[in-house]
C-alpha cells in the first residue's frame, strides 16, 4: 500500500510539473520568439552597411553577429520549431485518451496536457498549435519582414486575416462564446493591421 502511494505520488507530482511546464512555455514563447527574430533584423546604414537594429555598433553577419548566428539558428530550431512538434507530439500520442472519460489515462492526460486542447471540441484538439503559430509569426517572423515598411503590415494583416477565417470557420471552442470573442478579437487586430497599413501608405 505504502509502495502505490509513493508512486501515486510522483505520479502526481510529474503532472503536475509537466503543467507548469507547458504553462510557462505557452507564457514565454511569443517573447522568445520576437527575442530569436530580431537577431537577424539589420538596417543599412549609408557609408557603414547593415548593422543591428538593436545595437547600431554591431555589423551584420560579421564578428560577433556571425558567431552568434549559430547559436539563434540552434534556438530557432530548438524552441521556434522543437516545442511545438513536442506538443503536437504528446497530444497525437495520447489522443485516444484526450477525451474518452471512460480511458483509465484520461484523468492524468486532462491535467497534464487539459491547458493545450480541454477548451476545444474533440476534432479540433490541435488549434492551440495553430494559435502558437499565429502568435510566432506575429511577434516573431514578421519582425524581420521589411521593418516599418507597407509590406510588413500587408503580411500582418494577411496573417491575422487567414487565422480569422480559421477561427470563423472551425468554431473550435466548446463554448459558443468562446467563439464569439475569439472571432471577434482577431477580427479588431486584422482592422488595426489595415488601419495602420493605409496610415503608413
Amino acid at each position: 500500500a505504502l509502495a502505490a502511494s509513493n508512486k501515486g505520488k510522483r505520479t502526481s507530482q510529474r503532472q503536475t510539473t509537466v503543467k507548469v511546464f507547458l504553462f510557462l512555455l505557452l507564457l514565454l514563447y511569443p517573447g522568445l520568439a520576437t527575442r530569436l527574430f530580431q537577431t537577424f533584423r539589420c538596417q543599412d546604414v549609408p557609408g557603414v552597411g547593415p548593422v543591428l537594429e538593436q545595437d547600431f555598433g554591431v555589423p551584420c553577419f560579421a564578428g560577433r553577429h556571425a558567431a552568434h548566428l549559430g547559436a539563434v539558428a540552434c534556438g530557432i530550431g530548438v524552441y521556434i520549431v522543437g516545442i511545438p512538434a513536442a506538443m503536437l507530439g504528446a497530444l497525437w500520442a495520447h489522443r485516444r485518451h484526450l477525451h474518452d472519460a471512460a480511458s483509465p489515462k484520461h484523468a492524468a492526460v486532462l491535467f497534464a496536457l487539459g491547458g493545450l486542447y480541454a477548451q476545444y471540441e474533440p476534432r479540433f484538439w490541435w488549434f492551440e498549435l495553430a494559435t502558437l503559430l499565429n502568435k510566432m509569426l506575429m511577434t516573431g517572423a514578421l519582425v524581420i519582414a521589411a521593418p516599418g515598411s507597407p509590406v510588413q503590415l500587408l503580411a500582418a494583416t494577411l496573417v491575422m486575416l487567414g487565422y480569422t477565417l480559421l477561427v470563423l470557420k472551425t468554431s473550435p471552442f466548446v463554448e459558443d462564446g468562446e467563439d464569439v470573442m475569439s472571432f471577434v478579437s482577431t477580427l479588431t487586430l486584422v482592422l488595426t493591421s489595415l488601419g495602420g497599413f493605409a496610415l503608413i501608405m
